[in-house]
């Protein structure tokens, strides 16, 4: 009976660290999926610019690729971007591989704008890149927000258990 106690303590305790990689592995997922969001957000902005500019799909990818502001695996997918543009004389398999890659609401909202601009033509596309920039800044914005938000609740979480803790003690 006495022996019963512990051992039920050493199987919760096992239990409890057998957790701790799982975490860790939901952590790391996390971080590069922001990562990428971040590189995704430098992606769309930089590339609306520089069609502001060229009022040309690839020669803006081109741009963006070569200013050097995207890392991989953006980077490289850019230049595959760019490559299948050329290959097929066509920006729509392109774009479709970017969407697939990357399926981010930003990403596709931004392709579309573009392959209409491209397919149907427009003699000022500058407001419709605007609203678009504007766009994207929101949703930034709102992830960032997000962010210092949930950092708040957690730090307010870690500070409650510390109190009902030291109570309990």
């Amino acid at each position: 009976l006495y022996f019963r106690s512990i051992t039920w303590a050493i199987v919760y305790a096992l239990l409890a660290i057998s957790f701790i990689p799982y975490l860790a592995i939901l952590r790391c997922q996390r971080i590069y999926s922001e990562y990428i969001f971040e590189i995704i957000q430098v992606y769309t902005t930089n590339v609306i610019m520089e069609f502001g500019t060229t009022q040309a799909f690839v020669k803006a990818l081109e741009g963006v690729y070569e200013s050097d502001v995207l890392e991989d695996p953006v980077k490289s997918d850019v230049k595959l971007m760019i490559d299948l543009a050329y290959d097929n004389g066509t920006i729509e398999e392109s774009i479709n591989f970017f969407n697939q890659k990357y399926d981010y609401y930003i990403v596709r909202n931004t392709h579309q704008l573009f392959l209409q601009i491209t397919n149907e033509g427009s003699k000022d596309s500058g407001d419709a890149l605007e609203n678009m920039s504007q766009d994207i800044d929101m949703l930034v914005e709102a992830v960032y927000r997000d962010r210092i938000d949930r950092a708040g609740f957690h730090k307010k979480f870690l500070q409650f258990g510390i109190i009902l803790y030291l109570m309990v003690m």
